[in-house]
């Protein structure tokens, strides 16, 4: 691979790790998903923050943002391993049988 100098940071630098999975991605992509991944993380934890104090303010509103940014993380294809390190499978499954109680 080619070095793309930029100031004191190369181009190879910037790129391997967005590379080195099974489902490469380019840098604006992962900029993408990495940026506004992150500022939705950043308001769900203040908003989570909110609600420790009044559960009745925004209930579920940070499980959820946790859990939709997961399914994003899953889509991409690019973390198998952690996924796998954490939940012991790959895929998430559901007991479709099991009610949810509201």
């Amino acid at each position: 691979m080619e070095k793309v100098s930029i100031g004191n940071v190369t181009m190879g630098l910037l790129t391997d790790h967005i590379k080195d999975t099974d489902n490469p991605q380019t840098y604006w992509q992962h900029w993408r998903v990495a940026f506004f991944g992150s500022l939705s993380l950043i308001g769900a934890g203040l908003v989570g923050v909110m609600h420790s104090f009044c559960p009745w303010w925004f209930p579920f509103y940070t499980s959820t943002k946790v859990i939709q940014i997961m399914n994003i993380l899953i889509k991409t294809g690019r973390h198998k391993e952690e996924i796998y390190r954490e939940f012991g499978t790959y895929t998430i499954e559901t007991n479709s049988e099991q009610k949810v109680n509201k």
